[in-house]
């Protein structure tokens, strides 16, 4: 999920806002995020617990956002969208790992297929010569014709 790069979005966002606005209404962070407004909180809760966001709530103005001095240093050091990159490599890595044994397994179930079939065939192909050899032998017997022998 891209809930990483969307906490970097909103820091980003609101250390941009001119020194007198530096606060957001929690209900106007849909419109800013471009996400559902029931995926807020996931977005916040976490800045809130890093101490990047202050949360004030007031009855008469709603829930309020101010930047924190951490997030200055989050944004600089592109925490989150670091973090995203190495879930994203982690979860590449869990996925090729998964997926090369058994693509090696189905090779194998493959070859082995193969193999059976061929070994098929070359019992089938030796059973014939084995018949025309002794139908040779038994003309040879019928027509006293002598088959050199090899």
């Amino acid at each position: 999920m891209k809930y990483d790069l969307k906490r970097h979005r909103l820091l980003k966002y609101l250390r941009r806002l001119p020194d007198n606005e530096k606060e957001i209404k929690f209900k106007d962070l849909p419109w800013h995020l471009k996400v559902k407004e029931s995926k807020i909180d996931l977005y916040v809760d976490e800045l809130s617990k890093a101490g990047e966001l202050t949360l004030f709530s007031n009855p008469a103005t709603g829930v309020k956002l101010w930047v924190a001095g951490n997030a200055t240093v989050a944004i600089s050091n592109k925490k989150y969208i670091s973090r995203y990159w190495t879930r994203f490599g982690d979860r590449c890595k869990t996925v090729v790992q998964i997926f090369i044994p058994v693509l090696a397994l189905a090779v194998t179930i493959l070859v082995t297929y193969i193999s059976i079939l061929d070994r098929n065939t070359h019992k089938s192909s030796l059973e014939e010569l084995e018949d025309r050899i002794e139908i040779l032998e038994s003309l040879e017997d019928i027509h006293n014709v002598k088959l050199p022998n090899k």
